[in-house]
C-alpha cells in the first residue's frame, strides 16, 4: 500500500471504503435488532457498541479523505484488531466478568482492560485532541497514587490492576452514558442521517427563509431558525456550522450584516440546537439514563428555557438590524412557503410522528426513534422529489454508525473518569468541597458549579463535558434542594454553551473561519448573543416553574416575566443609543425579571422603566417634531 495512491487508481482504497460503508450499515442494523428484536445483555451491547465504533474508525483511518492510503496503515489495522479482540472477550466472558472485575480479576482481565483503555485513548486523541485522554490519564494516576495525597483528596489507594479491572466494567468505561449511546442516540443519529439524505437541510433552510426572509434582518433570523432545526437533529454544533453555515453565513453577509456578527449568529443558532426539544442533540438522552426518567420529561422541561434562549438571539439580531438599517430580502429572491411545503414538507411528518409517539402515545424513546426512522424510509421510498434508492438507504445507515463514532469514544473515555470518581469517592468529596466553600449558599454553589461546568467543557465535546460535570458538580446542587432534573439541566446548559464560550469555543471558531472573521472575536460576539443561556439556568435552579413544574397560571406568569427580562437583556447588550449606565441598569433588570417571583419582578420592572427614560424622552421629542 503506497501513501500516494489515488482514489481512482487504487483498488485497495475503493475496497476499504466499500467495506466501511457496508460494515457501518450492518453495525447500525445490529444495534436496531439488539434493542428491538433480539435483546442482548446490556454489557454485551455496550461492548459491541464501542468495539464496532473502533473498527469503523480505525479501518476508516487507513483510507484517508484525500483518496490516499495512510502511511502507517498497519497501526490503525492493529488498533482495529485490538478493538475487536476486546469486544469478543466481553461477549464470551461477560457472565464471569460480572463477578470478577473490581474484586478478583484474572491477569487476562487486566490485560484486556489495558488494551481497551489504550485503544480508547488513541481513538479519542485522533478524534478530539489530547484534552480528554490527558484528563482520563490524570484520573487513573489519581486512583493509583492518590493514597499518598493528604487531606480531603487522599484515599486508601488502589493498585493499577484493581483500577483497570474496575474501569473495564459497567461501572466505568461501559457505563450508563455508553448505554444511552448504544441504545437510543444511535437511533436518532440514524434518523437524522435518513432525513439528511432525503434533503431535510434544504427544507429547513427554505422554510426559514420563506417565513422570515422578508422581515427586518430576515437573513439572520432565517439562519437562526434553520440552524436550530438542523442542530436539533444533528446534535453537534460544529457539524451544524459546517453544514448549514456554508449557506447561511454568506447569506447574512450579503444581507448587510458584518462578517464577525454573521459568524457569531450561526455559532449561537447551531449551539442552541442541542437545547431545542423535541430532539435535544445527544447528551439529553444520556441525561435520561443518568436520572432514570423518560426522555420526554426532559424534552418537556426544556421547552421554556429553549424559547427564552432563542428569543434573546432573535431580539439581538433585530436590534443589530435596526442599528445597521438592514431590511428584509425582496420576495423574488426568496423561496415560496407553499411550494417548499409541497415539495419537501413531507419530511416534517417523521418529526411529527416522533413527537406524537413520545408525547401522546408515550412510547419508549427507542420505539419512538424506530418509528421515526421507518416513517422517513417509507416516505422516502414513495417520494418523487427525493426518492430513497437502495444506495441512499445504505449510505444513511452507514452515516448513522459513522456519526456515532465520536460519541462512543467520548462517552467510553468519560466513563474512565466517572469510574475513578466512583472508585475513590472523589465525586462526593468534590460536592462536599463545593458546599463547604459556598457555605451552603445556593447562589455561590450555583456560581461555582457553573464555573466548573464551563471549565470542564473547554476543549471537550458536550457529552463528556456534561458527564463529568454531572458526576462532580450536580450532587452539590441536589444536596441544597435543587430538583434532580433542574440540577442536571443546569450543568447541561453550561456544557452546551462551552462551544461558544471563549477561550475554546469550537463552534464560534468554525463559524469565524467560514465568515473570514477573527475566530476569537467571533467567540466573544457569540458569547454575548448567547448570554441568556448563562442566566436562565440560575432562574430554573431557583424556581423550577420554568421547567413546567407548577400550575398553568404560575408557568404562564413565569414565561411572561422572563420574556420581559429577555427583552431587557437584549436591550442592554445590543440596542443602539443606550449609554453604559443604562445598559448596566437594563442588565440588572433583566436578571431580576428572568428569575421568577414577585420579589424580583417589581424591582426588575422598575429598573426596566428607569433604563428606558432617556430613550422614551427622545422618542417623544422626535414624535412631536414630526407632528
Amino acid at each position: 500500500m503506497n501513501s500516494g495512491d489515488n482514489l481512482t487508481e487504487n483498488p485497495k482504497f475503493l475496497l476499504i471504503r466499500k467495506f466501511i460503508t457496508w460494515f457501518a450499515a450492518l453495525s447500525v442494523l445490529f444495534h436496531i435488532a439488539a434493542v428491538s428484536i433480539f435483546p442482548v445483555d446490556p454489557w454485551v451491547l455496550r461492548g459491541a457498541h464501542v468495539t464496532l465504533a473502533g473498527i469503523v474508525f480505525f479501518i476508516g483511518c487507513i483510507a484517508t479523505k484525500e483518496g490516499k492510503i495512510e502511511k502507517a496503515w498497519y497501526i490503525s489495522l492493529i488498533l482495529a484488531i485490538a478493538s475487536l479482540a476486546v469486544g469478543l472477550y466481553i461477549m464470551f466472558e461477560y457472565s464471569e466478568l460480572y463477578y470478577r472485575l473490581g474484586l478478583n480479576p484474572t491477569r487476562l482481565d487486566v490485560v484486556m482492560g489495558l488494551i481497551c483503555i489504550l485503544v480508547l485513548f488513541e481513538m479519542t486523541r485522533r478524534l478530539m485532541g489530547l484534552a480528554l485522554p490527558l484528563i482520563a490519564v490524570a484520573f487513573i494516576l489519581y486512583s493509583v497514587y492518590g493514597g499518598y495525597l493528604p487531606g480531603v483528596f487522599g484515599h486508601r489507594g488502589f493498585s493499577l490492576s484493581d483500577t483497570v479491572s474496575f474501569l473495564f466494567s459497567p461501572q466505568g468505561i461501559y457505563g450508563t452514558a455508553v448505554q444511552a449511546s448504544a441504545s437510543v442516540v444511535i437511533l436518532f443519529i440514524t434518523f437524522g442521517a435518513f432525513l439528511n439524505v432525503c434533503g431535510a437541510s434544504n427544507l429547513f433552510i427554505n422554510l426559514a427563509l420563506s417565513l422570515t426572509g422578508r422581515i427586518r434582518g430576515g437573513t439572520a433570523k432565517a439562519a437562526i431558525v434553520a440552524s436550530s432545526l438542523f442542530g436539533m437533529v444533528s446534535g453537534s454544533a460544529v457539524a451544524n456550522v459546517a453544514t448549514v453555515g456554508t449557506f447561511t453565513i454568506p447569506l447574512m453577509i450579503r444581507g448587510g450584516y458584518q462578517n464577525l456578527f454573521a459568524g457569531a449568529v450561526e455559532a449561537v443558532g447551531s449551539t442552541g440546537g442541542q437545547l431545542m426539544p423535541p430532539i435535544m442533540g445527544t447528551s439529553a438522552f444520556i441525561m435520561a439514563e443518568f436520572l432514570g426518567i423518560p426522555y420526554v420529561e426532559i424534552a418537556l422541561a426544556a421547552i421554556i428555557p429553549a424559547f427564552l434562549y432563542y428569543l434573546a438571539v432573535f431580539l439581538q439580531v433585530d436590534f443589530e438590524a435596526v442599528r445597521l438599517g438592514i431590511k428584509g430580502l425582496p420576495s423574488s429572491e426568496l423561496p415560496k412557503f407553499w411550494e417548499t411545503v409541497k415539495k419537501h414538507g413531507y419530511l416534517m411528518l417523521p418529526i411529527l410522528v416522533l413527537m406524537y409517539t413520545l408525547l401522546v402515545v408515550q412510547s419508549s424513546t427507542i420505539r419512538a426513534g424506530l418509528f421515526a426512522i421507518l416513517t422517513t424510509i417509507a416516505l422516502g421510498v414513495i417520494s418523487r422529489s427525493s426518492r430513497l434508492s437502495p444506495g441512499k438507504i445504505l449510505n444513511a445507515l452507514s452515516d448513522g454508525m459513522t456519526g456515532i463514532v465520536s460519541l462512543a469514544a467520548a462517552t467510553a473515555t468519560a466513563g474512565i473518569i466517572v469510574g475513578v470518581l466512583t472508585l475513590t469517592g472523589l465525586g462526593l468529596r468534590v460536592a462536599s468541597i463545593i458546599l463547604s466553600v459556598a457555605g451552603d449558599n445556593l447562589f455561590l454553589t450555583l456560581l461555582l458549579t457553573m464555573m466548573i461546568s464551563i471549565v470542564l467543557g473547554i476543549g471537550l465535546p458536550t457529552a463528556p463535558s456534561y458527564i463529568i460535570a454531572a458526576s462532580v458538580a450536580a450532587p452539590a446542587l441536589i444536596k441544597l434542594g435543587v430538583p434532580d432534573l433542574a440540577a442536571h439541566l443546569f450543568v447541561f446548559y453550561y456544557a452546551v454553551i462551552s462551544t461558544i464560550t471563549p477561550p475554546e469555543c469550537h463552534a464560534a471558531f468554525s463559524a469565524g473561519a467560514i465568515a473570514q472573521a477573527d475566530p476569537m472575536k467571533t467567540g466573544f460576539v457569540a458569547f454575548k448573543l448567547g448570554l441568556a443561556a448563562l442566566i436562565v439556568p440560575f432562574a430554573f435552579a431557583y424556581d423550577s416553574v420554568l421547567l413546567l413544574d407548577g400550575t398553568v397560571v404560575e408557568v404562564a406568569l413565569a414565561v411572561l416575566t422572563s420574556s420581559i427580562g429577555i427583552y431587557a437583556l437584549a436591550r442592554s447588550t445590543s440596542y443602539p443609543g443606550h449609554n453604559r449606565v443604562e445598559r448596566l441598569i437594563l442588565f440588572v433588570a433583566a436578571v431580576l425579571l428572568i428569575i421568577p417571583g414577585i420579589k424580583t419582578f417589581v424591582p426588575g420592572l422598575a429598573l426596566l422603566a428607569v433604563g428606558h427614560i432617556r430613550a422614551a424622552a427622545g422618542y417623544m421629542r422626535a414624535r412631536n417634531l414630526s407632528n
